[in-house]
């Protein structure tokens, strides 16, 4: 850096200087485009490359007409790239002024300019249903772009300036992308299927501006719109599925949150949630998949938990035990579901009493029921053969006697058809049917089978418990 007033012009000696703060200095900046050093170059080099020069740059008449137009704003672009050399149009040239030295480089940068700018065509096929969209358009878009617009046997021909013409053809391609109609399909499983469902409610059949018709039955999502809108629903789909996966929770299935599945409360909560319930009775035990997001599906888990934590018991009943059940006009059954909070109802075709509700209030049905039938007195009923009545009467009718009299239980063979009813409470029934069984087994036959070789003449053996 160098003062550009010397301090000796002012003052005699350095003894003499004043204790002041020096001037303030400004550097020397040398601009290589004006003068190089001087110091670099021989004089007479230096005075040959910075003599005032001209040359003429060869201009073809696509580009000359955009040089020379009104507004001139093409030249002042060129004029801008190459400063600081002056760009005059001259006839069917360019003419450049400037020092020599300058003259080469502004030289290569018109000609890389004027090729960027040379003429150019291209061609666009433009679907049918994007016509009445394009047409109103083209004359603003040729103006926009300095290129001409032209339709030859439908097909969009832009033509200019190869540079304008690639940026229209830009423009016209995103135009025909934002407005031309396509269509993508998407195969999920039954349990995407469902969820997709779901969300297609919520957002009525659309997803990110494409409509989307899905078939359960195939799991085929199909989806329509512009080619940005199907892509964006594509992958709204994709991120659907993938979120569901992570998220899945299955719970155990049984009979009655079956029949909860298909009822309003539940049915309305899926679609508040956007929560699919699928049930997969294939799987042993039978599970119920919850898909969705992992928000959705842990309040829905919840909501099981709290609201749907069902069960369901079936039981076989006799003509004698169906009637107390139900009771005169009904009244025990309704007694029951009222102090059990169960739904009990009677099969009569297939003699089974079903109890169903919540699993805490399924138990206290089903301990209410067993304290009817106790105070009725439990009824058991086995099949046997018709040889199997004596091994269970016994010569005299001790066997039949001493299962009584340990059990507490009564026995009743009805032998024409071949069914003991052992009734009493339900401990002491229990004991008796099984004591019963006991016997036959030792016996080497068993109720409810086929009629096997006839015993040997040695008399058959006690169970366990008979003296």
């Amino acid at each position: 850096m160098r003062c550009r007033w010397p301090l000796s012009r002012f003052f005699p000696s350095p003894s003499a200087l004043p204790l002041l703060p020096p001037p303030r200095c400004r550097p020397t900046i040398h601009d290589p485009r004006l003068s190089p050093p001087p110091s670099t170059l021989p004089p007479q080099t230096y005075l040959s490359e910075e003599r005032p020069k001209s040359i003429l740059v060869e201009c073809p008449a696509t580009q000359l007409a955009l040089l020379s137009a009104v507004d001139g704003e093409a030249l002042q672009a060129l004029r801008r790239l190459c400063a600081p050399v002056v760009i005059e149009v001259s006839g069917g040239a360019l003419r450049l002024d400037a020092a020599a030295r300058l003259l080469e480089p502004a030289r290569a940068k018109c000609q890389a300019w004027l090729e960027e700018h040379r003429e150019g065509e291209r061609e666009l096929a433009v679907p049918a249903d994007v016509w009445p969209m394009l047409q109103p358009r083209l004359a603003k878009l040729g103006a926009d772009h300095r290129v001409t617009c032209a339709i030859q046997s439908g097909t969009l021909v832009l033509s200019g300036p190869e540079k304008y013409v690639g940026e229209a053809l830009k423009a016209c391609k995103l135009f025909v992308r934002q407005h031309a109609r396509t269509t993508a399909s998407v195969t999920l499983t039954r349990e995407d299927a469902a969820l997709l469902s779901l969300r297609l409610r919520a957002a009525r059949g659309e997803l990110e501006g494409a409509t989307v018709a899905l078939d359960r039955a195939s799991g085929v999502a199909t989806l329509k719109g512009t080619e940005d809108c199907v892509e964006k629903a594509q992958a709204a789909v994709r991120g659907l599925v993938d979120e569901a996966a992570r998220c899945a929770v299955e719970v155990a299935l049984n009979g009655a949150l079956e029949k909860c599945l298909s009822r309003p409360p539940l049915l309305k909560l899926q679609e508040a949630l956007e929560c699919a319930l699928v049930a997969d009775k294939a799987t042993d035990p039978p599970t119920l998949s919850l898909r969705g997001r992992a928000d959705a599906v842990a309040k829905m888990k919840l909501a099981l938990e709290r609201d749907y934590d069902v069960d369901e018991h079936e039981r076989e009943m006799t003509a004698r035990t169906i009637p107390v059940v139900i009771g005169k006009g009904g009244a025990t059954i309704k007694r029951l579901q009222q102090e059990s909070g169960a739904e009990l109802s009677i099969d009569r075709a297939s003699s089974t009493l079903r109890i169903s509700g919540k699993r805490a209030a399924v138990a206290k049905a089903v301990a209410a029921v067993d304290a009817v039938l106790d105070a009725l007195g439990f009824e058991i009923e086995i099949s046997v053969q018709p040889r199997q009545v004596g091994m269970i009467v016994g010569r005299g009718g001790s066997n039949i006697k001493q299962l009584q009299s340990d059990t507490g239980a009564s026995i009743n063979i009805e032998k024409e058809s071949g069914i003991v009813r052992i009734r009493g409470a339900k401990p002491a029934a229990e004991r008796c049917a099984e004591l019963t069984r006991q016997l036959l087994d030792a016996n080497g036959v068993y109720p409810s089978a086929a009629p096997s070789a006839a015993p040997s003449a040695a008399p058959p053996s006690k169970p366990p418990g008979l003296t």
